[in-house]
C-alpha cells in the first residue's frame, strides 16, 4: 500500500496556485465565519492580523513544495503513497510551527510559548489542516499524473546546443561513443533510428542516468536487454528490437549478468 504509485503535480505554478487558493479560503473563514469562536480575541480594527495566518500557511506550503520536488527528482520522477503521507505530515508540522510563532509574536495571546504549542496545534491548526488537506489531495488527483516506467521524457543534448533530442526513456536502446561523438540509437514507431551528438559518453550518462555501461564505449538501456551470451572474457548482449550484438567487457560483466538470465 505504501509503495503504491500516487499522482504527482510537477508544475510548480499549479502548486503555487492551489496554495494561494487555500490561503484565501483560510483568511475568509477566519475573518467572516470565525468558526467555534476561534480567534475571536482579534478586535475589528486589527483585521489585518488574519492575513498573517494565511501568509504563514502559504510560506509553509512553499517550503514543502521545494522539499517534495527534491524527493521527486531524487526518485527519478516517481511518487508513492508513502511520499504523499510524509509530505502532508511535514506540511502540517512546518505550518503549525510557522503559524504558532506568528501567533505568539504578533497576536501575543500566549505567555508560555513551548507549553502552549501542543494546545495550539490541537485546538487551532489541526482542525484547519483536516479541512484543507482533503482539498489538496483532491487537487493532486485531479491535476497530477502517475509515473509510468519508461514514459518520462529524456532530453539529450550535444555540446552544440542545436544538437538535441527529446526521447521517451523506454524508446532509448543504447548509446555508442566514437571519437568525439556519441550515437544514440532509439525506437521511433518500432523503427530503429540514431542521432549523432557531439559529446562524451559520461555527459550522456549524466543526462540519462538510468543507462548503464556494458563497455567503455557503450551505454545501454537495461529494460531493453533480451539476453546475455558468453562469459566474462568474451560476452555480448542481445537487445530487444535490435539485431546487432552489444559488447560486454569484463569490468561490467557481473553487473549485466545480475540483470539478465543467461541462456
Amino acid at each position: 500500500m505504501l509503495n503504491k504509485p500516487f499522482k504527482y503535480t510537477s508544475n510548480k505554478l499549479e502548486k503555487v496556485k492551489i496554495s494561494l487558493i487555500v490561503t484565501i479560503i483560510l483568511v475568509f473563514i477566519l475573518m467572516f465565519l470565525k468558526p467555534f469562536d476561534m480567534f475571536s480575541y482579534i478586535s475589528g480594527d486589527e483585521w489585518y492580523l488574519y492575513f498573517g495566518y494565511g501568509l504563514s500557511l502559504f510560506i509553509a506550503h512553499l517550503i514543502t513544495i521545494f522539499i517534495e520536488d527534491k524527493i521527486h527528482k531524487k526518485q527519478e520522477k516517481k511518487w508513492f503513497f508513502k511520499n504523499e503521507i510524509f509530505i502532508k505530515l511535514l506540511y502540517f508540522l512546518i505550518g503549525s510551527i510557522i503559524i504558532y510563532f506568528y501567533h505568539f509574536l504578533f497576536v501575543k495571546t500566549f505567555q508560555k510559548p513551548w507549553t502552549s504549542f501542543p494546545m495550539f496545534v490541537f485546538n487551532y491548526t489541526l482542525p484547519f489542516y483536516l479541512m484543507f488537506v482533503p482539498l489538496m489531495i483532491f487537487y493532486r488527483n485531479l491535476k497530477g499524473k502517475l509515473y509510468k516506467e519508461g514514459e518520462n521524457k529524456i532530453k539529450l543534448i550535444g555540446t552544440n546546443k542545436s544538437e538535441k533530442i527529446n526521447l521517451k526513456q523506454n524508446n532509448i536502446l543504447f548509446a555508442k561513443s566514437e571519437n568525439n561523438y556519441v550515437f544514440v540509437y532509439y525506437l521511433d514507431d518500432e523503427l530503429v533510428k540514431k542521432i549523432m551528438l557531439r559529446n562524451t559518453l559520461s555527459k550522456i550518462k549524466e543526462q540519462a542516468p538510468f543507462l548503464i555501461k556494458s563497455h567503455r564505449s557503450y551505454l545501454i538501456n537495461p529494460s531493453k536487454i533480451d539476453s546475455l551470451k558468453g562469459n566474462s572474457q568474451n560476452a555480448n548482449l542481445n537487445l530487444i528490437s535490435f539485431d546487432e550484438k552489444i559488447p560486454v567487457s569484463k569490468t561490467y560483466y557481473s553487473k549485466i549478468q545480475d540483470l539478465t538470465i543467461q541462456d
